[in-house]
């Protein structure tokens, strides 16, 4: 009996081993899987301390009800790390360790998975905006890397910045928190370092009714008839669009559409004054007589199950009746280049601006649809009439030659056409006078671009969002941007410097000159050609000088020097100098070239003092200069000299916002003061100087921090 007892129970024990067996064969969770690795710095020595992740690639970072696992580790002191008891699945894994990481997406993991070696590089970030319905708060929305820890919420203009992004391919959630968005999912890459900015904004899916925008108004006077128009909506559930109007500021605005049939163009005419018996008469659908009118007009969207659409907008229009038609009269300065308005954070339109004492013209263009005009008169409240004219047209123009004060601040000017009734019509023009003014726009700009100067125009150079190098060529002159045909192979995020006809470029790429770390490129012939390379990284801006290159590798810890070395552009040597002295924090190190004296910037103790030393290359020595204590984050200053002056600007103020605030040094005296703003607070213009102007393009504006500005300005501090 207990033979066959222990008989049977050894043919259940080899069952049971069995189906174990065949459970582990066929991949059951059961299965040990185990992950692996190793990393190894950007010198390939090993690694240790490196935060590892590890998550599944439909982990959801800051999303209280996840339900996928997550796992962190360390690397020892051989770089090397490991994950025990993972199910199996779809993995990314995420290394970490101050400015530096790496990432990998998408691991399949089935077993004991061995990950080779990763190495460490330099993080980046993705910028761009998040577009929702107009009366929708954007802050409502939430950026989430999926497989990561990473997420940020969208501030109040829909921007919003991802920091700590290893090189690699992320899939990006955008998840609005309001049950009639569904979430938006887009994969992005990024390199190591780059600080991309999306160009399109991100706009998640909307169930609702959508609100109708851009909604205009106009009037055909002699006729009485109003023409609405607003821009098409996308939705499948649509029926008709209705127009309403109420007369300006009313309280109860109306419900009753004005149209009493379907719309489903972007368009309605809307009959305000008829004729009767051949008499101009003001009745009509109003029912009134009116003098002048202004009227509000919304349009909302009707859906098939007859709800209706909300509407945030309206647009305005200010109607006189055919039996009072008067001069309409309009003015523009005719020194603007911009070709729409453009507007700094307070809401002031910056189309109109001018330099302090230039001689400006203004064009008045008048218009009787009936009578013909009799004078026209230009005021100015600081010198009152200051032009009269005959007139005997209906239509026609008139132009003003002036020149504008000295004060700076805003101005006006005012215009009176009278008719041969002696009724009379007005219009002003607003502008402003600084020490600045815009003159155009560039095709092509980036995060961080350089500009030079070059046979009198200015020729600058940013890179695009997959790192290809992009020259312009502005012409001062004509006011016209144009992009120079350059080899399109030469990609990179390249440090850059200027010298007789060439572009120097530091860690570009050319397929021509493999493993050359410094290139150049001739604007005067077009062609690529190589110097030698430096005696280490340059990790900063480089800047040229008397036929001199220098450049520096600036501190990546707390503590360490920075290293200097010149290259003679003549016999294209490189001579190594001595190192800049030790700074306990160094965000940057920025050039800037006058008269062949270097000055060297960074942040050095927190995130509102800003060091200045200045360096020659001759002696090979340093000087510091007077501490600025005004308004700076990151790395962001600029430097311009002229007359040997020093001017800083690409500041932000205490809100941490760009500012227009400018300062000026007189190294002799060695005291910043203030000087005449700019127009455009912007981050990290691109800056030069031309004859006695400083020029900024480019860099992030007040309008959106994360949208770069394509506009150029001119700046005259004295």
């Amino acid at each position: 009996m207990f033979n066959l007892f222990n008989h049977y129970l050894s043919i259940l024990a080899v069952v049971f081993l069995s189906l174990l067996f065949v459970r582990c064969e066929n991949g059951g969770s059961e299965l040990p899987n185990e992950l692996h690795g190793v990393v190894v710095s950007n010198n390939r020595a090993p690694a240790p301390n490196v935060k590892i992740g590890l998550y599944s690639v439909n982990y959801i970072p800051a999303d209280s009800g996840k339900a996928e696992q997550a796992w962190t580790a360390k690397t020892d002191a051989s770089g090397k790390y490991a994950f025990k008891n993972i199910p199996q699945g779809r993995y990314n894994i995420v290394g970490l360790q101050d400015s530096l990481g790496f990432f990998r997406d998408s691991i399949s993991i089935t077993g004991n998975e061995d990950l080779g070696q990763d190495s460490l590089g330099r993080l980046g970030t993705i910028s761009g905006l998040v577009q929702l319905q107009p009366e929708v708060d954007p802050r409502n929305a939430m950026i989430q890397v999926m497989g990561t820890e990473n997420y940020v919420n969208v501030d109040s203009t829909g921007a919003f910045t991802l920091y700590g992004l290893a090189s690699g391919v992320y899939r990006i959630r955008v998840f609005v928190a309001l049950p009639e968005y569904v979430p938006l999912f887009k994969a992005i890459e990024i390199q190591a370092g780059q600080r991309k900015t999306l160009l399109a904004p991100l706009v998640p899916f909307f169930s609702g009714t959508p609100l109708v925008i851009n909604i205009t108004a106009s009037l055909d006077t002699a006729r009485g008839i109003a023409k609405i128009t607003w821009h098409p909506v996308s939705y499948s559930a649509f029926q008709t669009y209705l127009v309403f109007r109420d007369e300006e500021n009313t309280v109860n605005l109306s419900t009753r559409p004005l149209n009493s049939f379907r719309i489903t163009d972007t368009v309605y005419y809307d009959t305000l004054y008829r004729n009767y018996g051949g008499r101009r008469s003001g009745f009509d659908s109003i029912g009134a007589e009116p003098i002048v009118n202004k009227w509000e007009y919304r349009v909302k969207v009707k859906t098939k199950q007859g709800s209706i659409g909300g509407s945030n907008q309206t647009a305005i229009l200010h109607a006189i009746p055919p039996p009072i038609l008067i001069t309409s009269v309009n003015i523009k300065l005719l020194q603007t280049t911009m070709d729409s308005a453009f507007w700094d954070s307070t809401g002031r339109d910056l189309t109109n601006n001018v330099f302090k004492g230039d001689t400006v013209r203004f064009v008045a263009n008048f218009n009787n649809p009936s009578l013909t005009n009799k004078s026209i008169a230009w005021f100015h409240s600081g010198e009152g009439t200051i032009r009269k004219a005959e007139l005997t047209d209906k239509i026609g123009s008139d132009t003003l030659v002036w020149v504008a004060s000295a004060i700076i601040g805003n101005d006006s000017l005012s215009v009176e056409v009278t008719d041969i009734t002696g009724a009379k019509s007005y219009a002003w023009i607003s502008f402003r006078i600084g020490a600045s003014r815009l003159i155009g726009k560039l095709n092509t700009v980036s995060f961080d671009m350089d500009a030079y100067a070059w046979r009198g125009n200015v020729v600058h150079v940013s890179t695009n969002d997959n790192g290809k190098i992009q020259i312009g060529y502005f012409n001062i002159t004509t006011r016209q941007d144009s992009t120079l045909n350059v080899d399109s192979k030469a990609i990179g995020l390249p440090s850059t410097a200027f010298w007789g006809s060439k572009l120097y470029l530091a860690n570009a790429i050319h397929p021509n000159f493999p493993g050359a770390k410094l290139l150049t490129f001739d604007l005067a012939t077009g062609l690529w050609d190589k110097e030698p390379n430096p005696p280490f990284e340059i990790t900063s801006k480089i800047a040229a000088a008397n036929g001199r290159l220098c450049a520096t590798s600036n501190t990546q810890s707390p503590g360490d020097s920075n290293q200097i070395a010149v290259l003679d552009l003549n016999s294209h040597t490189w001579t190594k100098k001595a190192n800049r002295g030790k700074r306990e924090l160094s965000a940057g190190v920025w050039f800037t070239e006058a008269g062949g004296t270097l000055y060297l910037t960074s942040n050095t103790s927190g995130p509102y003092n800003f060091g200045l030393e200045e360096y020659s290359p001759e002696s090979d020595s340093y000087k510091t200069l007077a501490f600025y204590h005004g308004a700076f984050h990151g790395d962001t200053p600029r430097i311009a000299s002229i007359n040997g002056k020093l001017y800083i600007m690409g500041v932000v103020d205490s809100n941490l916002k760009p500012a227009p605030r400018v300062d000026v040094l007189n190294p002799t005296q060695g005291e910043w003061l203030p000087a005449l703003p700019f127009l455009i607070g912007r981050t990290t213009p691109a800056v030069l100087v031309i004859g006695k102007s400083i020029y900024l393009m480019g860099g992030q504006t007040p309008l959106n921090q994360n949208v770069i500005s394509n506009t150029i300005e001119e700046y005259r501090p004295e």
